[in-house]
């Protein structure tokens, strides 16, 4: 009973950490996600470094969803994701086929939950 007790400690730690790196990160990207949208108004449509810049853009989006399923980790805990969601997650991220779906579900007794569903 001990060990799951510092083994829920650990988690916590692990989820609070985690969201903490991933708010920090999450104003990272919106800089650069900004700073990226308008210099892509200032070059010409059939530029090749439109191409590139617009390439940047959409892996900045990817990244972006990556950190909002991690804030919903760690907003939710560690209980309410399981390690194979994780682990999808992770491979998902490295794939750069990130497509997620959170949803918020409230109970009948006004307790909130936070739902990841992987696409």
């Amino acid at each position: 009973m001990l060990e799951q007790l510092h083994q829920a400690q650990k988690m916590e730690a692990v989820g609070t950490l985690a969201g903490g790196i991933a708010h920090d990160f999450n104003n990272i990207l919106a800089a650069i996600l900004g700073y990226a949208e308008l210099a892509n108004f200032d070059i010409a449509e059939d530029s090749r470094t439109k191409y590139n810049l617009q390439q940047s853009i959409k892996a900045t989006h990817r990244a972006r969803d990556l950190v909002q399923q991690i804030l919903a980790f760690s907003l939710n805990g560690p209980s309410n994701v399981s390690g194979s969601c994780l682990l999808r997650i992770s491979r998902k991220a490295a794939n750069g086929s990130l497509a997620p779906a959170v949803y918020e579900e409230t109970s009948a007794g006004g307790s909130k939950k936070m739902t990841l569903e992987m696409i």
